[in-house]
């Protein structure tokens, strides 16, 4: 039997929808606490300051929602290469094109924090005759501890 070696992880964008449903819930949540009611009748104040600052926030994180939505990143790794993509750009490195691969933990807490594996890591890959380094944030991804072990296994091969 043999096994499929072409490994595809997408990127997880649950976290602007997730942004995106509480900003517009307390946006709810303010207008019904902070309207009047006369007469039986909501009389709701748009032109607030607090409401227009919800709104521009709601209306900012629609924005790189949808942003994040149509360049949704794309890492495929196959026998022999690493490709890394989205809607408009594809790259694809061949290992022996890679001169090293380097680990990072990440910086800030809150992400290890908020993801269910203790080890939130940037990879950054540097090519042979290519000065910028390509940057993977490995829990940006789904299946994203795979994708660790994936890349620490082909920095493994590369030394």
């Amino acid at each position: 039997m043999v096994e499929n070696k072409l490994k595809i992880f997408k990127q997880r964008l649950d976290f602007y929808g997730q942004a995106l449903g509480i900003y517009l819930l307390v946006l709810v949540f303010f207008l019904i606490f902070l309207g009047a009611t006369n007469e039986g009748i909501l009389t709701v104040k748009i032109f607030s300051p607090i409401v227009i600052l919800m709104l521009l926030i709601i209306i900012i994180t629609l924005v790189l929602f949808v942003n994040a939505t149509v360049k949704r990143k794309t890492v495929i790794i196959d026998e022999d290469s690493i490709t890394v993509k989205n809607r408009f750009l594809e790259r694809k490195v061949d290992f022996k094109d890679i001169q090293r691969i380097k680990i990072i933990k990440s910086p800030s807490n809150v992400v290890n924090f908020n993801y269910s594996h203790r080890d939130a890591r940037f990879v950054r890959i540097k090519v042979k005759n290519i000065k910028k380094t390509l940057l993977i944030r490995t829990a940006s991804f789904d299946k994203s501890q795979e994708l660790l072990n994936c890349l620490v296994e082909i920095s493994k091969k590369i030394k």
